[in-house]
């Protein structure tokens, strides 16, 4: 077994050693609980995702187990596979063993590429297919072997099945080659075969999209309006340093590779890093959509530290603390990395980060607030609770054949949903995100008992009902669910059928305005 095969071992096994560091404290993530829903009705498209997650979801539902490790498999394997791909590239462009160590280092140190590896999101699979379809191009300026460019085509297609983020690469792809030698691909026909490739396979969605009329585009337009518009470009590219700080050092390396003579045979990924970079800034993009560009960048990095670092002493010094540092920082901020303190440790911990450094990043929500702890650790909190009173309020009623749950967020109806089975629930209605295209649009029978869940009760359902009892509200401190209540409805005062038929033809005339 050679010194690359063990390194790569030793990487894998503390990564996977890593994956079950996870605080049982912690329950699913918000998103995760959609994303496990969308397993119950698969499907070519959803509200504000392709379909590859819903997918999966539905193969983790075959699994006998449900716990937290079980569904979180196929992040591990994604996670994995990017490391190994990292590697590669590392190895396609000159590196040696001390390359792939420091590479390898980065990858399972820094924050991205161990948070994303716990958690069922179509992040982590964004992160290995930008870093497939690094090395695929990697792969094409070695060899000059045009099947690479086939392969780069099935693999953006296959990405954006999973999310659409990569269109920007292609674009930032095609302004990379008229900056290169490279520009001649655009006689060629297998750059036109790799995209014919490409729509192909997202084709069935892209028809779903326009079948349903382009529900990604209400997505994004909420998105700008709630979120997007508290990311600045100095917060963006803060993120970028600080997600990546124990290898930070890599990320200048490796641009200087990238135009520097060393790196010319691959300088076109140097320009797609630049111009993806560009495109997110002008629009307004989270800090985590560029985190696919880091891996073949931070592998020409330690590419380069390697060949600009010879073998005397003071050389194999700087090495050894080029080596070292990731492992020291990367320890330091374990805990920002995967949630393995408890919420009351963490929130200590991050009082005393922000304290000492004077940086509230790790802790900022999408708000633009800095809170106890980070948002995703914020999101695992609450959810069995919710389903524990929801299940109180369905034995409550003393009509079950007529009571509808209804869930204001897609967090609590996919935690209804999940944790509901044992108790047979009913499908759970919400309005938010793809649940909206599950809703009907009118009831098929008259509604007696209505199970409310949300963080306050709407004038709309006071008047509706006589009969209104609390069930349980969610006191967590920490859980960003804290005041979510439960209510049970009962003693309706007219046709709830009625109602409900002019409340979600309301919310359709609305999106169809805004369309």
């Amino acid at each position: 077994m050679s010194k690359r095969d063990l390194l790569l071992a030793a990487l894998l096994l503390l990564k996977i050693l890593a994956f079950f560091t996870v605080s049982r404290d912690y329950d699913f993530h918000r998103d995760e609980l959609l994303y496990l829903a969308l397993g119950s009705h698969p499907d070519w498209g959803y509200w504000s995702n392709p379909p590859m997650i819903g997918w999966l979801g539905a193969v983790t539902r075959l699994f006998p187990v449900y716990s937290l490790d079980v569904v979180r498999v196929f992040p591990l394997l994604a996670s994995v596979g990017t490391l190994v791909l990292a590697l590669r590239i590392t190895r396609i462009m000159g590196g040696g063993f001390y390359a792939e160590a420091l590479v390898g280092l980065a990858m399972l140190l820094c924050p991205p590429y161990l948070r994303t590896m716990t958690m069922f999101q179509p992040v982590v699979f964004d992160i290995f297919f930008w870093t497939l379809c690094g090395y695929c191009l990697a792969r094409y300026m070695q060899q000059e072997e045009r099947r690479w460019l086939l392969w780069f085509g099935a693999a953006i297609g296959l990405g954006l099945l999973n999310k659409y983020l990569l269109l920007i690469s292609g674009a930032a792809l095609s302004a990379g080659l008229l900056l290169t030698p490279h520009r001649r691909l655009f006689r060629e026909k297998h750059l036109f075969f790799a995209a014919g490739i490409a729509l192909l396979i997202w084709l069935p969605n892209l028809i779903w999209q326009v079948a349903n009329h382009f529900p990604v585009v209400l997505h994004m337009r909420a998105l700008k309006e709630n979120q997007l518009v508290h990311v600045s470009p100095g917060s963006f590219l803060m993120d970028q340093v600080l997600s990546h700080l124990p290898a930070f050092f890599l990320i200048p390396a490796g641009l200087f590779f990238f135009f520097s003579k060393t790196g010319e045979k691959f300088r076109l990924l140097g320009w797609v890093f630049v111009f993806t970079e560009l495109l997110l800034l002008f629009f307004q993009g989270k800090s985590y959509y560029a985190l696919g560009l880091y891996p073949f960048l931070l592998a020409t990095g330690a590419v380069f530290l390697e060949k600009k670092t010879p073998a005397p002493v003071w050389g194999k010094g700087l090495r050894f603390v080029s080596a070292g540092f990731p492992v020291i920082l990367g320890l330091a901020l374990f805990p920002f990395s995967i949630p393995c303190l408890t919420p009351e440790k963490m929130v200590q911990f991050c009082a005393g980060f922000v304290q000492k450094t004077g940086i509230d990043a790790p802790v900022k929500w999408e708000d633009g607030e800095a809170h106890d702890l980070p948002q995703d650790y914020a999101d695992m909190l609450g959810w069995k609770e919710i389903a524990a009173f929801t299940e109180t309020a369905w034995k409550q009623s003393s009509d079950q054949e007529h009571t509808l749950i209804y869930a204001e967020n897609y967090g609590q109806a996919g935690a209804i949903s999940w944790y509901g089975r044992k108790q047979n629930l009913p499908p759970v209605l919400s309005f938010s995100d793809t649940y909206l295209l599950w809703a009907p649009d009118s009831l098929d029978r008259e509604i007696t008992h209505f199970i409310y869940v949300n963080d306050e009760l709407g004038e709309d359902v006071q008047q509706l009902f006589a009969d209104i009892r609390l069930v349980g509200t969610i006191e967590n401190p920490r859980a960003r669910e804290r005041g979510t209540r439960v209510y049970i409805c009962k003693a309706p005062r007219e046709s709830f059928r009625n109602f409900y038929k002019s409340r979600i033809g309301g919310i359709k005339e609305q999106l169809t305005g805004a369309q």
